[in-house]
């Protein structure tokens, strides 16, 4: 039984040998046949086919037709050709590079003058073949704008800045000073009984109207009339003459005192009619002015020898403020007493010294008991008293401003 089986062993494979051997008898003798792609594969050079078993075939150079231009060439900008294989349609593309341009020298065009505003412009030629603009010489210019002119205004018209003080004179066109900044060159207060004092600048027609009503204590009234706040004076220029102690209110006129570096006087010698006499007019007046009056209705001495106080007030004033000056009442003295820290910081700052202080001033009021005392306010301490008429005290003059 063991024999059999291994003699059938041996017959299986000795025919699976023969078959092998057979078989490669007969692909030995079969040629294979290479089936080309009907797409063409390629490169810079040449193209070729491909069979499936990526054997390459039918491998040549590309046959180019004639070169197309797909965009011309110019004076600023690059060209474009392309030519196709016609067997595997392969493209090629070609820069074409600018045109060569000479240039030459076409329309001229005249230098312009620049201004204040405007650049000038350099005389130009327009070249016949490009749009470069070119000097006399035939080179190109990179850029036909030369400088502004600051002296060449483009405008003629001029306006004025003007404040309440100075005016300055500018030009439309670039804002540029044509004049500097000066004052402002009044003419004649003009007065109406219904409307506030007004002036106009005769070079720039400025209006400047003058309404006292409306001062604050501090103001600064300079010798022409106007109203100044002091941080505006324009020192060296502005002739400042008086400091306002007291602003308008109900039925009284706004109240200012003269600036000066005061000194001591009588209020009348012992020479003087008024001396002996009890003026009762004075023992309770209005206002200093009023007194004034009557001062000079009772008296015909009325001199600065023989009251020097009351005279030198009368004539502190010039331009103007050269009238309406006088010796103020115990009442304007205690106004002027109640802002004197603040009137007394403006006198240091426009003389070089305080005027108030401790001082002691008289006022126009006569005592009404005793013809030969009049009322001095000290202002250490606000105290009113009477002292004789011929004692040496400070005077200040004031003004009422309507």
């Amino acid at each position: 039984m063991k024999k059999n089986i291994k003699k059938m062993v041996n017959l299986f494979f000795t025919a699976l040998f023969a078959l092998a051997a057979f078989g490669f008898m007969i692909s030995c003798e079969i040629e294979h046949q290479h089936t080309f792609e009907s797409v063409w594969s390629s490169d810079e050079t040449d193209h070729w086919q491909l069979c499936l078993c990526g054997e390459i075939g039918n491998k040549s150079n590309h046959t180019f037709g004639d070169w197309t231009i797909t965009k011309e060439a110019t004076y600023e900008t690059v060209g474009e050709k392309i030519h196709t294989c016609s067997v595997c349609g392969y493209r090629e593309e070609e820069v074409i590079e600018r045109l060569v341009h000479i240039h030459s020298l076409g329309i001229k065009h005249e230098a312009i003058a620049g201004n204040c505003v405007d650049k000038a412009i350099l005389e130009y030629y327009e070249c016949l073949g490009c749009s470069e603009k070119l000097n006399a010489s035939g080179e190109v210019l990179s850029s036909i704008e030369s400088t502004t002119d600051a002296e060449n205004h483009k405008g003629i018209t001029t306006n004025w800045i003007i404040t309440a003080r100075k005016h300055k004179e500018i030009y439309d066109c670039c804002g540029v000073e044509k004049t500097e900044e000066t004052q402002h060159s009044f003419g004649a207060w003009t007065t109406n009984d219904d409307l506030p004092k007004s002036r106009t600048c005769s070079v720039c027609d400025y209006v400047e109207t003058i309404d006292y009503s409306k001062c604050v204590v501090g103001d600064i009234i300079l010798s022409d009339g106007s109203i100044c706040p002091i941080d505006e004076l324009d020192w060296g220029i502005d002739d400042p003459l008086a400091i306002i102690v007291r602003k308008s209110y109900m039925d009284k006129p706004a109240l200012g005192i003269g600036i000066s570096v005061y000194w001591e006087q009588q209020w009348c010698s012992k020479e003087a009619e008024g001396y002996y006499t009890n003026i009762y007019a004075l023992q309770n007046p209005a206002d200093g002015s009023e007194a004034w009056e009557k001062l000079n209705e009772a008296f015909s001495d009325v001199t600065t020898t023989k009251y020097p106080a009351w005279c030198y007030c009368a004539n502190f004033g010039y331009d103007a403020l050269s009238e309406g000056w006088y010796l103020p009442t115990t009442s304007e003295l205690r106004e002027i007493y109640n802002n004197r820290e603040l009137i007394d910081n403006i006198f240091f700052r426009l003389t070089g010294s305080y005027q108030l202080q401790t001082r002691t001033f008289w006022s126009c009021c006569q005592n009404s008991r005793w013809e030969r005392f009049a009322f001095v306010l000290d202002f250490s301490n606000g105290e009113v008293f009477h002292i004789f008429k011929d004692a040496i005290y400070y005077f200040c003059p004031v003004r009422a401003f309507y």
